[in-house]
């Protein structure tokens, strides 16, 4: 798990939202740093969000079942 971490492979975190896009866009105009845009994947909608320190975190909207 830790060499998926150095190759930026593995998030530490992913945290669920109910409306991606929405929480993106209010995210974005905060100033917070994206490192990829809201993508559909067969999971749902993800994207990944930076903090200061560099650590990248996954967000995520999971299909509706």
């Amino acid at each position: 798990m830790r060499t998926l971490v150095k190759q930026g492979t593995f998030g530490f975190a992913v945290f669920e939202c109910n409306d991606l896009l929405a929480t993106y866009e209010e995210l974005k105009a905060k100033g917070v740093h994206f490192k990829s845009e809201p993508k559909e994947q067969f999971y749902g909608i993800e994207c990944i969000v930076t903090d200061g320190c560099g650590n990248w975190f996954s967000m995520t909207q999971p299909k509706e079942m």
